[in-house]
């Protein structure tokens, strides 16, 4: 008798495991399914021989082997920890997490940032276009001279998410509009389309589709010289385009997943994406950056009318937006030019140790893509909203009126709350220049 309900009472837990592995296998998209779907027969058959069989005791103990292999023997890639309310991000180190960062000794940045509000010296816009686009498309040069290079062009390099050979690109008889842009006369902000399966698109493709969406002023200019590219003009911005047949790099996939907090079957759809097309909107120095953001959101709506767009990824900010929420997101950007921050500037937090205990750094990621810092608040953790409101505050500053913080000198935000200011490198890799601000405690309120 006891035979009898063991063989029941192990037939029921693996039914009950067969069926909910096969469950969550099939949400999810894994290859697991034929393992579960095996699983589910030998349960069938150990039921159907019963526990006086050799057979149906084989068959139960085979299922129960089965689910034991899906359980303890599959890993899964754990998500980085959750460093802004609702979202995830990718892990990041300290670089100088030996030294105190509310202090002085955050090493000074070794040359000013250049924007509109600190033009460069003219020796630096000397540089002819040649070099500027050997500089970028090295991308195996050390840090200091991509970093250099992604100043004198104020075009936010994103070329280092994609995986391109730079002998390629330098032989390329059309180059992209990415490439073709000098950071003198205009700045190109990249996004890149994840796609379901290879799929060719046009220009004259994409054009019709962006006057089908209500941008009847867009119109194709093809250029006589085969070395210039073609584009769709709209008012005083360009977009391109760029094919590639093969998936982004893994790393900055999941880099995107993580800081965008996207997981489950979306993750997995990003995950096996196939192909990309990369869409270029070039603007020049006069152009308002919330209108090249909307532009870029637009065309990457128009291409979602007629190709297979899972997601698309913002490489500079790490940021994932699935095809889904791009109409959300359009709507939002035209009803308030501040939105626009949430497509293309991510905010991360970071908790400290050591002799920093106690306080929180948040920062931006994105800002690069326009030729600005990103913004970095250190501040206690005791006054954590506080230290959110001055981020999501300095990023649209900087994307809306460009960086003319005084280094070195006081910033007061809307609050009427004072900040310190100062040029810095980043304390949280990617290893960048930004302007950090923390509390003047000599004055913390308005007069």
């Amino acid at each position: 008798m006891i035979w009898v309900v063991l063989f029941v009472i192990l037939g029921a837990v693996s039914l009950v495991a067969v069926l909910s592995g096969l469950i969550a296998a099939w949400r999810s998209r894994r290859a697991l399914v034929v393992m579960h779907l095996v699983a589910l027969v030998l349960v069938i058959v150990a039921y159907a021989m019963g526990h006086m069989d050799l057979i149906g005791r084989i068959s139960l103990a085979a299922a129960m082997l089965l689910e034991a292999i899906a359980w303890f023997g599959v890993r899964h890639d754990l998500p980085a920890r959750s460093i802004v309310a609702g979202s995830q991000s990718g892990s990041a180190s300290p670089m100088f997490a030996a030294e105190a960062i509310y202090e002085s000794q955050i090493p000074v940045t070794a040359e000013p940032i250049y924007d509109d509000q600190h033009p460069a010296p003219a020796e630096r816009l000397e540089t002819d276009e040649a070099s500027v686009v050997a500089q970028v498309t090295d991308h195996d040069a050390d840090p200091d001279s991509n970093r250099e290079a992604a100043t004198a062009v104020d075009a936010g390099d994103t070329s280092s998410f994609i995986s391109e050979p730079a002998s390629a690109q330098l032989t390329d008889p059309a180059p992209s509009l990415q490439k073709h842009a000098t950071g003198d006369t205009e700045i190109c902000l990249r996004t890149i389309a994840l796609l379901a399966r290879k799929y060719h698109v046009t220009l004259s493709v994409l054009l019709a589709s962006m006057k089908r969406a209500g941008i009847r002023q867009a119109r194709l200019v093809e250029p006589a010289d085969g070395h210039v590219p073609a584009y769709i003009v709209i008012d005083s911005l360009k977009v391109g385009l760029d094919v590639f047949e093969e998936p982004v790099d893994r790393h900055r996939v999941e880099s995107a997943l993580a800081q965008s907090g996207i997981d489950g079957a979306d993750a997995d759809a990003v995950r096996e994406h196939a192909a990309y097309i990369a869409i270029d909107v070039a603007y020049d120095q006069q152009t308002a950056r919330p209108d090249a953001v909307v532009i870029a959101l637009r065309a990457q709506a128009a291409l979602m009318e007629f190709a297979p767009v899972i997601a698309v990824v913002w490489p500079e900010a790490a940021n994932l937006i699935l095809a889904s929420d791009a109409a959300d997101h359009i709507d939002a950007s035209i009803e308030d030019t501040g939105a626009v921050t949430k497509a293309c500037v991510s905010e991360r937090r970071f908790e400290l140790d050591g002799q920093n205990a106690g306080l929180i750094v948040f920062d931006s990621l994105g800002l690069g893509a326009f030729g600005l810092p990103d913004a970095q608040v250190v501040i206690a953790e005791s006054h954590e909203c506080q230290g959110v409101d001055a981020l999501r505050e300095l990023t649209r500053h900087f994307l809306l009126q460009g960086c003319d913080l005084p280094d070195g000198g006081r910033h007061r935000l809307g609050d009427g709350s004072s900040w310190r200011v100062s040029y810095t490198r980043s304390a949280f890799d990617p290893d960048r220049e930004v302007v950090q601000v923390r509390p003047d405690t000599d004055n913390p309120t308005a007069d």
